[in-house]
């Protein structure tokens, strides 16, 4: 069997799935366990059963990872564990990615994923980048970071305000 196709029968095989799943643009943070070294990388796909991950950091089929992301909206990190189910390279980025298989998921954890999948398939089409974009944006920057800019936006608004008063009183 040529790589091609084989390629292409365990795309097929990884798509035969019992529960939904959402593409999603989530940074995370991952390890195996027990712990070793450690990559970052992003959450491309996610469901109550797992996660599909583009990373920095190499693993191996059948490896047990420890991941932590958050999700929109929440205020604490999930920190889930799994098993690597399937690795594939992404050359162009020098990458790879990985599906893991949750196991021993918390009921909390449940929750806040089925609550986000629910809500994330609920979303108009537009707004769900908009809303992807607005997240990554808030991992991106540091909290000072964030900080600052509020300071300078709200700054130029005061400014606007300002000169909007004296040109009316004029």
């Amino acid at each position: 069997m040529t790589q091609t196709l084989e390629m292409e029968r365990d795309a097929a095989l990884r798509e035969r799935r019992a529960t939904i799943r959402v593409a999603c643009f989530l940074p995370a943070s991952y390890q195996p366990h027990p712990p070793g070294s450690s990559g970052s990388g992003r959450i491309t796909s996610l469901c109550v059963q797992g996660l599909g991950l583009l990373g920095s950091h190499n693993t191996q089929e059948g490896a047990q990872v420890v991941v932590q992301f958050f999700l929109p909206g929440e205020d604490h990190n999930l920190r889930v564990t799994g098993v690597v189910r399937w690795t594939e390279d992404a050359p162009a980025t020098q990458e790879q990615r990985f599906g893991l298989e949750f196991s021993n998921l918390d009921d909390t954890a449940r929750f806040c994923l089925e609550a986000f999948i629910q809500g994330h398939l609920h979303a108009p089409q537009p707004l769900r980048g908009i809303n992807r974009r607005l997240h990554q944006l808030r991992h991106d920057f540091s909290p000072e970071v964030l900080q600052a800019a509020r300071f300078f936006v709200a700054g130029i608004v005061l400014l606007s305000l300002f000169a909007w008063v004296i040109a009316v009183l004029r």
